[in-house]
């Protein structure tokens, strides 16, 4: 028989996230353009991971050409505290959906616990208790019991007996994040309680998400003055019935950074036939003042929905960056593409 025992409250921290990510599950959620601009709705174990202390805005709208277009708009910030190596974040979320008829509200917090493992390598485990508000409005919608024998709209509507339906429930995930100098490596699960999101009495439980990032920086030039870089990086994502792997290439120009990426080269689950989930190319531009950094992003579609003429997806995020913060273990940030090396 094996024992196993825990001697310091930074153990403990870590074992209770790695139970929660052995109990894995795989709806779906907001796919944000800009990746690494949102990372603490990416990943918990991200809060309080930069050397600076943040306050971020974004600001995302899909489908633009279309009427029932999807807009989601997050602020959020983050801190890290060096006296219990530890990171707080937390952000608010609002997503509207078809016009109105959807709307989500979401508050998420966020600790982070980091181990430095050594001048170069780090590990970080995070947690994100939150809570969500969602509401559907009918008043908008015209149902067929709504409709006369001339197909004209009256004012019956028995199959919808409320204008409006909410449901509250509480949200909880986690995450893990392992780099060292160039690379980096992460996994979060998110919905892990798999809250039930039925507007009715109906069970609908929401899936819970699992993904994976990891990249690499190469670095060109390093100095204080100036950072010359490209990174490859890939995102994989896995919800319900369905998963999609992402792959982007960001570089680094001093205060200039680009990126391109391409949304949906097919997972490990299998497809029905002719069902592709191929979906968008995004390209992002951003520039770094001397405390905000501006970025703008547009997804191209080139999935089957092109010929509706969407319009696309427009994306801008804003971040703006506080003074650096201290560790009492100095090491190297994490090689995300970032414009704050």
């Amino acid at each position: 028989m094996y024992t196993f025992s825990v001697k310091k409250p930074n153990q403990i921290f870590f074992l209770i996230i790695f139970l929660l990510l052995a109990n894995a599950g795989y709806t779906q959620d907001i796919q944000f353009g800009q990746v690494y601009n949102n990372p603490l709705y990416l990943n918990p174990a991200m809060a309080g991971i930069s050397p600076f202390s943040r306050l971020m805005a974004y600001n995302r709208t899909q489908w633009y050409n279309l009427d029932s277009k999807y807009i989601s708009y997050l602020a959020g910030g983050d801190h890290f505290v060096s006296r219990y190596n530890s990171g707080l974040g937390g952000y608010l979320l609002y997503d509207q959906q078809g016009s109105l008829v959807l709307k989500s509200y979401e508050v998420q917090l966020q600790y982070a616990y980091e181990l430095v493992l050594s001048k170069t390598w780090a590990v970080r485990a995070g947690i994100q208790p939150g809570y969500v508000s969602r509401e559907l409005d009918y008043s908008t919608l015209i149902f067929p019991d709504q409709l006369n024998s001339n197909g004209a709209v009256t004012s019956t509507q028995a199959s919808v007996p409320e204008t409006r339906q909410r449901v509250n429930y509480f949200d909880f995930s986690s995450g893990l994040m392992v780099y060292n100098t160039n690379w980096w490596g992460g996994i979060a699960l998110h919905h892990l309680n798999r809250p039930n999101q039925s507007f009715v009495r109906n069970n609908s439980r929401l899936q819970m998400k699992i993904s994976a990032i990891s990249g690499y920086k190469i670095r060109l030039k390093n100095t204080e003055e100036k950072e010359i870089s490209i990174t490859p990086t890939m995102y994989y994502k896995a919800q319900g019935k369905s998963d999609q792997i992402d792959v982007g290439l960001y570089g680094i120009y001093n205060t200039f950074i680009a990126s391109i990426w391409y949304r949906g080269i097919p997972g490990l689950k299998r497809y029905n036939q002719g069902l592709q989930n191929n979906e968008s190319v995004i390209a992002m531009i951003g520039y770094k003042f001397p405390k905000l950094q501006v970025c703008y992003s547009f997804d191209y579609t080139v999935s089957k929905l092109a010929p509706a003429g969407t319009g696309g997806v427009h994306e801008i995020s804003l971040i703006y960056y506080f003074k650096k913060n201290q560790r009492k273990k100095p090491m190297k940030t994490l090689p995300c593409p970032e414009l704050t090396d």
